[in-house]
Parts: structure tokens; sequence; C-alpha cells
């Protein structure tokens, strides 16, 4: 009813023949003595409320903030939100039967002085929105004080004193028998539940720890005794305070009291929390240190999947504060939720350098039983492991283009990823002479490519763990890539002539 609509807001009824409308709606939420809009989404494309504000800045930031509701989450259904020429999909609406708060921060950009605000659904489910608010961050109040900002900062200062560290981890060890194991494996730290015994053969053994505190977001009195005995163990990293908080009820707010808790008792190490949502991190910036971002794309998705998230995290707090969930589990009691079977060799080898290509600043491996729980696959885990602790001086090492006309061409026919990219993602590092060369074939097919812009002088390549070399011809290296194929190329930069003696009595 037209003439019965909240004020402001309108939306467009329009009958097609033959394609079913959507329908929409604004009443009294069940149990409840507050009205909120609706809509079921249909053929149509017309199931969306509109609401026009005006007096906005540009190139502002704004806060816009609204309750979504949903009787049941079904995955890949979910609502969108269009405010400032820009669309988004709520994919981290996953609460179902009760309000989730959501919080969005957009830049106005040139969408001023007006806007109009779109609430939108696809599908049809029904989808409920209440109390939408947009407010300048600058009103915004502060999430922290001056002096836990500082903390804040003074958190990842103590991530950066070892220049020389970098961490290879693994959720999922919770006795001693699987921490001496992944330490035999050459993993360097591990995420354990706090116990005293773990730390301390922990410690012995030089290994780090990610101490789960994830209860203390519900109640951080619960957990003072474990930030008093356990923040003064050596082997202490960071305090894994959230799991996925986008996808519950737990708002930047939510973190407060706790972080109050951890400036008091250890005002020294980080905390971290897994993200699956990266355009949200921006949400959780100024309150937590680490983001784990922890896509899972084997078997259904492309290994881009993770690369994009990595890339769009590292967008809103950069590449110091962002490490890679590496997927190590699958099978039979996965495969309701979308993962049944673990990732080939290839593909966690790929996962595991194109998260160094995308310059990340640790790994963490998902997860210990399910990679532990049958020997090919825990040796294939210790494998890569092996490799990367035979490259580890590298791994510090930033990404770099010093020649800065580093190039390729891809020769084959299939050249580009699902995302668009080119099919093979590289990067290249170079010290005291030495170039290390990543370069991952995204792809399930076959991809030929050429390096353009390495030093002409140089006549050919080490790949390492191939026992094979490639060719450099002026400057140009070939090479071809199986699917999901990973290559490391070594390089020393050295004079011509002699360059060219060596090449020639091997």
């Amino acid at each position: 009813d037209h003439n019965n609509l909240p004020d402001h807001w309108s939306y467009e009824e329009v009958s097609f023949p033959g394609i079913k409308k959507s329908h929409l709606g604004w009443e009294q939420f069940p149990n409840s003595s507050s009205k909120a809009i609706w809509i079921i989404g249909g053929k149509d494309e017309r199931g969306e409320w509109c609401c026009q504000i005006d007096n906005l800045q540009k190139n502002t930031e704004y806060i816009l903030r609204f309750y979504a509701y949903r009787d049941t989450f079904i995955n890949k259904i979910y609502p969108e939100v269009e405010i400032f020429n820009q669309n988004i999909f709520l994919n981290n609406h996953c609460t179902s039967k009760g309000w989730q708060l959501m919080e969005l921060r957009l830049n106005s950009q040139n969408a001023a002085p007006s806007t109009t605000l779109k609430f939108r659904n696809r599908f049809p489910v029904k989808f409920w929105f209440y109390l939408p608010k947009l407010i300048p961050a600058s009103e915004y109040p502060p999430l922290l004080s001056k002096k836990e900002e500082k903390n804040l900062q003074k958190r990842m200062d103590f991530l950066g004193k070892d220049k020389s560290f970098f961490p290879i981890a693994i959720y999922g060890v919770s006795d001693l028998e699987s921490l001496i194991e992944i330490a035999r494996a050459g993993f360097n730290t591990a995420l354990i539940p706090p116990r005293q015994d773990l730390m301390k053969t922990a410690a012995d053994m030089g290994i780090k720890t990610i101490i789960n505190i994830c209860s203390g977001l519900h109640d951080p009195n619960s957990i003072i005794s474990i930030i008093k005995d356990f923040s003064s163990s050596p082997s202490l990293l960071s305090w894994y305070i959230a799991d996925e908080p986008e996808l519950k009820p737990f708002i930047p707010e939510t973190f407060i009291p706790l972080l109050k808790k951890l400036h008091q008792l250890d005002p020294l190490h980080p905390t971290c929390v897994a993200m699956n949502r990266p355009w949200l991190v921006q949400n959780y910036k100024e309150v937590n240190n680490l983001f784990f971002m922890d896509e899972y794309p084997i078997p259904n998705m492309p290994l881009t999947w993770l690369t994009e998230s990595l890339d769009q995290a590292k967008e809103h707090v950069g590449p110091q504060r962002i490490w890679s969930v590496v997927q190590a589990f699958g099978g039979n009691q996965y495969k309701n939720q979308g993962w049944p079977r673990f990732p080939t060799f290839s593909e966690l080898r790929a996962l595991t350098y194109l998260s160094l290509i995308h310059d990340v600043s640790g790994i963490i491996y998902y997860t210990y039983p399910a990679a532990h729980a049958d020997s090919t696959r825990w040796d294939t885990i210790k494998k890569i492991i092996a490799e990367l602790n035979f490259i580890y001086p590298w791994l510090q090492e930033p990404n770099t283009n010093k020649r800065g006309d580093l190039h390729l061409t891809i020769h084959s026919p299939y050249k580009a990823g699902a995302n668009g990219s080119p099919a093979i993602h590289y990067c290249y590092k170079e010290k005291q002479g030495q170039i290390l060369i990543l370069a991952v074939n995204t792809i399930n097919k076959q991809v030929e490519m050429t390096l353009h812009g390495l030093s002409k002088e140089t006549p050919f390549s080490n790949v390492l763990f191939e026992n094979r070399k490639v060719v450099i011809k002026q400057g140009q290296l070939r090479d071809t890539f199986s699917p999901f194929e990973t290559h490391i190329y070594t390089v020393t930069a050295i004079d011509s002539s002699y360059a060219l003696k060596n090449y020639i009595s091997q």
C-alpha cells in the first residue's frame, strides 16, 4: 500500500506477465512494537527499497549502520545494499532468527550532495531491515583511547623486533604429541589451547605459540588468570581472540572489554583474528593487530579467491598485518560443508607460494587433525614445509622489482585466471646479488610463459626442488607450467664472461 510507506522510503511496483514479482512491505516485526521494512525477491529485479539522502559531503568517510534479520541461513543467499553508487553484497549476514547489527564504512566519493540508499533482495526468501543510520565517521565515537591506540602499535612493534622470523604455523595442535610432530615437520609456530605443558614444551623446542582465548570475547574476566599465567612465556607470539567475528554478532565494540584487560595485564603481545570477508577488515583494524584470511577454495573455487582476499585485506591494513590461512583439510566429514576432498600436493603448494607472492607476513595451515589423519596428506605437508625452511632466509625479504621492467608474456591458449588476472602469478626477491623468483600457475590448464626483464648477463636459472635449469636468453626466461604448478627460480647476478664459462662447463 503506497499510502502507508515509511517516511522518505519508496519502492517500484511493476508487474511483468509470466515473471514472478517481488514482494515488499513495512509492518510490525513479530513479537516487537517496532516496524521494519522487508523484501521477498522475485524475478522482476524490483525487490528493493529506496531512500534519498541529502546534505552529504564529497570524499568523506561515513558509517552506515542498520539491523538485518533472516529466519534461516542459506549459504550464498544474501541481501545487498547500495549507497554512494557502490553495491555491497552483504555476505557477512550469517545470523538467523536474531537481528544482526551491520556496519559499513564507506567513502562518499563523488556521490554528493545527494545519494540513494537501497536495500535489495534478489532471492525468494524474506529479509527484514531496521533502523538504518548514516553517520559521518568524524562524529563516530572512537573505539579506543589515545593510550590504547599506542598500545596497539606497541604490539605491532613486538612483532617487528625479530627481522629474521617468519611464522610457519598450523591450527589444531592440542596435545604434546602433536606439538612434537609439527616441530619435526619444520613448523615454527602453533595455535594451541592455554595449557602450561604445551607452553613449556614449545619454549624448550623454540616453537612460537598463538594461544586461543576466544572465550574472552564473551566474558573477559574468565581469562584473566590465563593472561597472567602465559604472558611471560618466551614462546608466546600472539593471542587468538576471535574466529570470523564479522560472520557473527561481534561488532568492533565487542572487543573493547577484552582489549582493556589485555592492556592492563599484557601490553606486549599482539592479538589476531581469523576473517573470511576482507572488505570488513577495516571495521576491526582499530581493535586487532593481525588478520588471518581464511578462504578455502578447494575444490569449488579458483585459487585466486585466496589471493583476492589477501590483496583486498592489505588495502585496509597493509601486508605487515596479514597472514594467509592455507586450506589443509577436506574429505567426507567436510563434504556437506562444500569441501569433499583434501587438496592435492600441487594445490597445497600453489596456495602456499601464492600467499608468499601476495606478500603476507605469516602462513598458517588449517588444520593439523585433518592433515595428520592420513600419512599421504601429512607427507605432502611435510614436503612443502621442508621447502619453506630451505628458502627460509628469503621469506622476510620484500617482494620487489628493482629493474622496473620485469613483466610476463603468456603464450599458451589459456592466459588468464578466473578473476581475469594473468594465469601466472609471480614475485621477485633480491638480496646480496642473489635473486629468487616464485611463480605459480593459478589455473587447471598447462600454461607457457616468458618472464622478461632479467639480466642479459645471466645465461640460466636453477629451478629449486626440480633438479633442472632454465636458459635465460637476452634477459628472457621461458618455461612451461602444468596445472596448478609452482616453479622457484634462483639466479646469481654475476658478470657475463664468468656466467657463460660456468654454464658451458655444466
